[in-house]
């Protein structure tokens, strides 16, 4: 297919350090290509003599500059041989005292003994490459880094170890049983009788074609838990002066982060802190409160709270649950369309009988996309876990605790390049069924499917282009 090639591994040998920046107790650098042995051997002195390097070893010794003999650092290394390596090629790691200068004078050393400076993510691309891995595999590796909760780390190793792709070669064996079969068909059209005696095909190729469109649109489904698991969420906390956003703040937190008093206007600046909400990584903003103020300094912080509507992900859209008069609060809303909204009604400590009704009547609605209305008292924590598990809903599309009916934990997809690849597997799928439906040409049918099994080989990267290893690769840090 013209654009797509197929993987080769690069032959040259490239470094990085491989810890994070900044000083700590030990510090690594890899390399990785077919001289990297060859380039330890310049760059390593052993403090007992050896014939070779010792395989997957530990060596204790000098660190030296291959120019003039001097020490750079004591420390190890140790030789690994591919392809049974991280990258699938030969690989040697020093592991030095972890100072940033000790690190960059011995990547120099390595550097004038022959490697070049990996690119960001270019060991973990050539583990794709060399088939260590598949794209799939590639992405969790990064998401295993940057995971935020325990259960964002456990999706990123399910996917790693092959959940999602075992889901994506089930579709792909799927998709190539039928058009093998169609093929078979255009090939020996009228020599076929004895194949199709004792079965229907049609009725076979619908069904076949209705659990892989099951299957698609099950995890397409899981995008939006999977990218929240993966990416987290900025959650807002919004409304007018006074109605507790900072007391909510501190009751999520469960410590005193907000300053709390009576008197309107004590939030001056967005507060920020992350939280766990049944496992979804969530960015927790306090905003000063909505209202015109002749006050400079809290003038400023309501026009940031504002500023922050537009990279909200969800809003929680505090009110007065007692104050009887919900006018100001509706004009606030208009500004709103679009978003994602849960209307929390504090103070209801402080409400007289019958005031629930009236809130409701206000704020709630039969509606199925309706935003969902939560009475809450933020300083007695009255309501706080039905507000989690509301929050947990509309940011993964179920109920906390429920199960997903489509996918497993590890089979969730969690980029936006997965979720587009399975897209245009879904869409060349529905116009296959459509087509058998419709009885049209057998060669428009195979075709659609082919578009369909492209896509699903997009997904795991057996075949790709070099922008979408660009795309996914340049998300990762050097020396990963």
């Amino acid at each position: 297919m013209e654009g797509f090639f197929i993987m080769n591994s690069s032959s040259d040998t490239i470094a990085a350090i491989a810890t994070p920046a900044g000083d700590g107790g030990i510090g690594i650098i890899r390399i990785s290509g077919t001289e990297a042995h060859a380039i330890g051997n310049k760059v390593f002195s052993s403090v007992k003599s050896a014939p070779a390097p010792t395989e997957r070893t530990l060596i204790y010794g000098h660190t030296i500059d291959p120019e003039d003999g001097s020490t750079i650092d004591n420390g190890f290394i140790v030789f690994m041989s591919g392809p049974h390596t991280y990258t699938g090629e030969d690989v040697v790691e020093l592991q030095l005292h972890g100072g940033a200068l000790v690190l960059n004078r011995a990547l120099g050393a390595v550097f004038r003994s022959g490697a070049r400076a990996a690119r960001a993510g270019e060991f973990t691309k050539r583990a794709f490459l060399s088939g260590r891995i598949d794209l799939t595999g590639a992405e969790a590796v990064m998401d295993i880094i940057t995971a935020g909760t325990d259960e964002g780390l456990a999706s990123a190793r399910k996917r790693l170890e092959g959940g999602l792709s075992a889901k994506a070669y089930e579709i792909k064996e799927s998709l190539l049983g039928i058009i093998s079969r169609l093929e078979a068909e255009l090939e020996f059209s009228g020599d076929l009788g004895d194949l199709t005696d004792d079965m229907d095909t049609a009725a076979v190729e619908t069904a076949v074609l209705k659990a892989v469109e099951d299957k698609v649109t099950g995890l397409l489904a899981s995008y939006r838990e999977g990218a929240a698991l993966r990416d987290g969420v900025r959650v807002l906390i919004l409304g007018r002066a006074n109605v507790g956003k900072s007391s909510l703040l501190n009751r999520l937190l469960g410590e005193q982060r907000a300053i709390v008093t009576p008197l309107p206007g004590t939030t001056r600046d967005v507060i920020e802190e992350a939280i766990n909400i049944n496992g979804i990584p969530v960015r927790l903003m306090d905003t000063a409160g909505l209202r015109d103020t002749t006050d400079f300094v809290e003038s400023l912080g309501v026009k940031e709270a504002r500023k922050r509507i537009a990279g909200a992900g969800v809003i929680l859209f505090v009110l007065d649950a007692a104050a009887g008069d919900f006018t100001e609060d509706k004009v606030l809303l208009e500004g709103l369309e679009g978003k994602k909204l849960i209307f929390v009604a504090n103070k209801i400590d402080l409400m007289d009988k019958g005031e629930e009704v009236l809130v409701r009547h206000e704020f709630a609605s039969t509606e199925s996309v309706a935003p969902p209305l939560v009475f809450i008292s933020a300083t007695k924590g009255a309501g706080i876990k039905g507000l989690r598990d509301a929050l947990y809903e509309v940011i993964t599309g179920r109920a906390a605790g429920a199960a997903s009916a489509d996918v497993g934990t590890g089979e969730f997809i969690a980029t936006e390049r997965q979720y587009e690849a399975l897209s245009k597997v879904l869409e060349g799928v529905r116009r296959a069924a459509e087509g058998s439906a419709r009885s049209l040409p057998r060669d428009l049918i195979a075709s659609d499917l082919r578009e369909a099994l492209s896509a699903i080989e997009e997904l795991t990267g057996e075949v790709t282009t070099e922008d979408i290893l660009d795309r996914v690769f340049s998300e990762f840090c050097i020396g990963k």
